[in-house]
């Protein structure tokens, strides 16, 4: 494996050098992006040191190396900071779109390490940036339309299975949300984003949450919160 530095990270990899240099390019691009477009800044001390990104060349070494079961594309450690990703020889538009995803765990992690943001709205914004795309000129393009999600979103609903926001969303732990919610929570959150009534409040809301005073860490707070945005409901 090789290991190099780029500007934020430390790159440990054993993909070719073009397989390498293309995510580092593009990691490095996203966190400009990223930390440009929410104006994150960090204190000094936040993080010692440059970021941890390991790269593998296939899903066999993937598993073998992290040790994680069959089934994860990659994920953010927020305890190592380490983020953790494999080259699909035969799909690279696919972890690239992992690439999106977990590295948004990783930089909303950056907008303060002690703080650890609620599962759906962790999860629900990792998946709206894990649509983007970079175009020839180097410009981003993001929370574009997962057909996936909205299959499964309007399978529930005919199948009368559809989810409640509150109860069954938002309220939701870590280890309790699955497949499904991620639908849910894309949806919510993409519907947020891009709402010319609702987005500008709900991006002070994502960005300045970990230094609210008046909003407690305990999950049941945050529909609440929401409350306030007087969001739509989706059931």
């Amino acid at each position: 494996a090789v290991q190099e530095e780029t500007r934020h990270f430390v790159v440990t990899s054993n993909c070719t050098d073009a397989v390498r240099k293309d995510y580092e390019n593009r990691l490095e691009a996203y966190y400009k992006y990223f930390t440009e477009d929410w104006g994150i800044t960090l204190s000094p001390g936040e993080v010692k040191g440059k970021m941890t990104f390991k790269l593998y060349r296939d899903y066999d070494d993937f598993l073998r190396e992290t040790g994680v079961p069959w089934g994860v594309g990659g994920f953010f450690n927020f305890v190592t900071a380490e983020l953790q990703l494999y080259h699909d020889v035969e799909d690279p538009e696919e972890t690239r779109d992992t690439l999106f995803h977990e590295g948004n765990h990783l930089l909303t992690y950056l907008i303060d390490t002690r703080f650890r943001y609620p599962t759906w709205l962790n999860e629900g914004m990792a998946e709206y940036y894990g649509t983007t795309q970079i175009d020839q000129d180097g410009k981003f393009h993001v929370g574009a339309l997962q057909y996936g999600r909205i299959v499964s979103l309007r399978t529930d609903k005919a199948n009368d299975k559809f989810m409640h926001l509150r109860k069954d969303i938002l309220l939701v732990d870590q280890d309790e949300y699955e497949a499904r919610h991620y639908a849910y929570g894309w949806c919510f959150v993409h519907f947020m984003m891009q709402s010319p009534k609702y987005g500008k409040g709900f991006r002070t809301f994502f960005a300045t949450l970990p230094k609210n005073p008046d909003v407690k860490v305990e999950n049941k707070v945050y529909s609440n919160v929401i409350g306030a945005l007087r969001e739509p409901s989706l059931d």
